[in-house]
């Protein structure tokens, strides 16, 4: 398992060597990560390369606009500051409080980009309404990526393997969560198996 990790987390670095193949990347450690947590042996190379072709194409849209979104929002901050009290110091707590939002719907965007097939703007909004729907997982969810981070800040070498371990778990955490919505707008690979099922409730979301 240990040289699987590592294998995952070597793609998914050599995949972000390109800024623009950073997105799909990403989504295809997430989705070989969510075949093995589903109890699957999908292999490592040659899955990862096939669901990062199959995602290239819709995460380039997806991932340039939420960076831009995110940079938006930080130099956004950057300006309230300049601005000053009172009316700086309001933008400010705004501005704080949209980037927690944005922070969690982050750490919860790559689990849902691999279960929902669906345009980017769509994808967001179920993200959104799975983090509404489900706070404690995504706080959950965002205190793991960021500890994750942490590690990786402090242990360096850890990169080769935190990638993997971390899409793991946050597929595990998000998993019941986005499962609460219609069949109809998950990914067929990404259908919930009968133990999945059984073990989530039973309400559903209307998207």
């Amino acid at each position: 398992m240990i040289v699987d990790h590592l294998a995952l987390s070597l793609l998914w670095l050599v995949s972000c060597l390109g800024i623009i193949t950073a997105p799909a990347g990403t989504l295809a450690l997430s989705q070989v990560a969510a075949q093995r947590a589903a109890g699957a042996d999908p292999g490592t190379g040659g899955a990862f390369l096939a669901a990062f072709r199959r995602h290239f194409v819709g995460s380039l849209a997806l991932g340039i606009g939420w960076a831009a979104l995110g940079c938006l929002l930080v130099l956004d901050v950057f300006i309230a500051v300049q601005i000053g009290p009172p009316t700086g110091d309001i933008l400010l707590v705004a501005l704080l409080a949209l980037l927690l939002g944005y922070a969690l719907i982050t750490a919860a965007l790559p689990a849902a980009a691999i279960t929902f097939d669906t345009t980017p703007l769509r994808l967001v909004r179920l993200t959104t309404l799975t983090v509404l729907l489900a706070p404690g997982r995504a706080i959950l969810g965002l205190g793991t990526l960021a500890a994750a981070i942490g590690v990786v800040w402090l242990i360096p070498l850890s990169l080769v393997i935190v990638p993997s371990v971390t899409a793991a778990l946050l597929h595990r955490l998000y998993r019941g969560a986005l499962n609460r919505f219609p069949a109809g707008t998950r990914r067929p690979e990404t259908a919930p198996t009968r133990a999945t099922a059984l073990a989530t409730p039973a309400t559903a979301v209307r998207p």
